[in-house]
């Protein structure tokens, strides 16, 4: 005699609704998780810039959602921090925005020259000279 198999959803039910319904719910667990580890909001712990990007390349939510094959409403919910990202997501952004992935995460639009070239800077340096620079801004932060 056959047994049945568990199942978590009826028949009737769309198998990929049931997934999201799923992940969606364990993303939420995760995030709630971490408010209250962490006493931060869940858009503090998720904080990206895709909506500073987005605008700075002159884009609005339909058009950026197109490009990376998603909808309105997953950008808008991905820019409010409602939704969190994920690397598949992360990496379409950024190359629709002409970006890289870690811009997303790390810095505004505004800024990201000025920290690209730093950076630059600081990689070309030898070891003393950027310990000259270190404390050169610790001197400004005091």
């Amino acid at each position: 005699m056959m047994r049945k198999s568990h199942t978590y959803c009826d028949f009737g039910q769309d198998v990929k609704s049931h997934l999201r319904t799923t992940t969606a719910r364990a993303q939420s667990c995760i995030i709630s998780d971490m408010t209250k580890r962490y006493g931060k909001s869940a858009g503090e712990l998720q904080r990206w810039y895709l909506r500073e990007w987005r605008k700075h390349r002159g884009m609005t939510q339909e058009q950026l959602a197109e490009a990376i094959d998603s909808t309105k409403q997953t950008v808008s919910r991905m820019e409010s921090g409602l939704t969190p990202y994920n690397q598949p997501f992360l990496e379409a952004c950024a190359e629709a925005l002409s970006c890289e992935p870690y811009q997303l995460l790390a810095y505004s639009p505004q800024n990201s020259a000025t920290i690209d070239d730093v950076v630059s800077i600081l990689r070309s340096s030898d070891d003393s000279t950027v310990l000259k620079i270190k404390k050169f801004i610790e001197m400004l932060e005091s």
